[in-house]
């Protein structure tokens, strides 16, 4: 006589069953016992959009060794903001004790923000200053260099040569924004965009829907519910979600993984919470308080919530990784994103990486990639695109680059960043 028991699979009948009463937002498309198995081919294949500091130089965003040469025009005139005038100061006199009589386009950004850090983890002295004594300076290099960045990229720096030429509208990352969008809505995890930059011009091309279609893949919190200078009707209506929401509600998305941090965030050095914002960027940050909007000073709502009011609540920093040798990645949210784009590297059919030249000195980023690559058992395509007019020996050079990291095999285009999305938009990287 058989056993009254449920077979096999009238458990796993109700066990989805049951998944589909406590979760009805999930699409049963997508209840685990039913999803699509990971190695069944797909039509198009997934695609992982690596951007570098060149992609960005297509916003008219200074690379890195233009920042110094740009935040020397930009923060002096800056006073009655922020008081970048006065971090501007701070910057040149250590500047000039680290090496007098040399110009801003002379000096190596990393180099500066390397030795500072050096100095603090030893405990030594440099420039006569102990680790103590380089709190001041290291904050005034990250307000200058972050609000020059924020103006490059609303178009309030006074730009000459290169960035003066890159000029152009609509802009390549509003066009692949819209892009994306479109695409998230057909096809979701196709496409996923790992960024080492810190501005906010894809961010918000991605965003303008409520809610957005941005995955941060960590758990974010939207600025607006706290801060947005609204009407309560409009608040009220406001329907960004936390990013980790999005896949469960079965809302269109493209991950976005921010290695370096963004502009656009702010996070709790007490609770860990990380505040998002897409319309601001809200993690610019001066030595003197300031009467802008937004505002320059954010306590923690959810501690000062605990507290019963802000003045034990924590202020918000900025979630910046800067270009130094020594990189703080330790943070909850960095791991999860760097765990993320890990992952999105290992499973993708093929890697694009655009304005991005793998140098020595990002270790960190070296060695992800080494590890996505090596548990694979099939190699993906790999693209690389670089600017225009590059020289034949220059892209033997960065070709060579990427094949002792990644194997051979490497496809080169210098197409630049406006030709790479041109080909996207069209179908033609299918």
């Amino acid at each position: 006589m058989k056993h009254p028991s449920l077979s096999k699979e009238k458990r796993s009948e109700r066990s989805i069953e049951s998944l589909g009463n406590f979760y009805p937002i999930i699409p049963k498309r997508e209840w685990p016992e039913l999803a699509p198995s990971r190695g069944q081919p797909q039509a198009k294949k997934k695609t992982v959009l690596f951007l570098g500091a060149g992609a960005s130089a297509c916003e008219v965003v200074p690379v890195q060794s233009r920042l110094l040469h740009y935040a020397e025009k930009y923060c002096p005139l800056d006073a009655p903001k922020v008081g970048l005038d006065q971090d501007w100061k701070i910057v040149v006199k250590l500047l000039e004790r680290f090496a007098p009589d040399v110009s801003m386009d002379q000096r190596q950004l990393e180099d500066c923000l390397t030795f500072m850090d050096k100095a603090d983890v030893s405990g030594e002295v440099i420039a006569g200053s102990g680790p103590l004594d380089l709190a001041g300076p290291r904050r005034a290099i990250l307000n200058c260099i972050s609000h020059t960045i924020d103006a490059a990229q609303w178009r309030r720096l006074d730009l000459e040569g290169p960035e003066l030429g890159s000029q152009r509208d609509p802009t390549p990352m509003r066009t692949l924004g819209a892009f994306l969008k479109k695409e998230a809505k057909r096809e979701r995890g196709r496409w996923a965009i790992v960024s080492t930059n810190w501005d906010t011009k894809l961010d918000f091309a991605l965003s303008g829907d409520s809610p957005s279609v941005i995955d941060y893949c960590t758990y974010t919190i939207p600025w607006e519910r706290h801060f947005a200078d609204r009407p309560d009707s409009l608040l009220t209506s406001f329907r960004e979600v936390p990013s980790t929401w999005k896949r469960a509600l079965g809302l269109p998305i493209v991950k976005l993984l921010k290695l370096h941090g963004s502009l656009n965030w702010l996070w709790c050095p007490t609770c860990s919470r990380l505040f998002v914002s897409l319309d601001y960027n809200i993690g610019l940050r001066g030595m003197l308080k300031s009467g802008l909007d937004p505002r320059r000073r954010f306590y923690c709502p959810e501690c000062g919530a605990i507290a019963g009011g802000k003045d034990r609540a924590p202020i918000m920093r900025e979630v910046l990784v800067t270009p130094t040798m020594l990189k703080w990645l330790d943070m909850v949210h960095l791991r999860m994103i760097w765990y993320n784009a890990l992952v999105e590297i290992s499973e993708a059919e093929r890697v694009i990486f655009v304005g991005y030249s793998a140098p020595l000195a990002d270790f960190e980023l070296r060695y992800m990639l080494a590890k996505a690559f090596s548990v694979r058992g099939s190699r993906p395509d790999v693209l690389v695109v670089s600017r225009k007019g590059k020289a034949s020996k220059e892209l033997n050079q960065l070709k060579g680059n990427f094949e002792g990291l990644l194997g051979a095999g490497v496809e080169m285009e210098d197409w630049g960043i406006d030709g790479l999305v041109e080909r996207i938009v069209a179908g033609e990287l299918a």
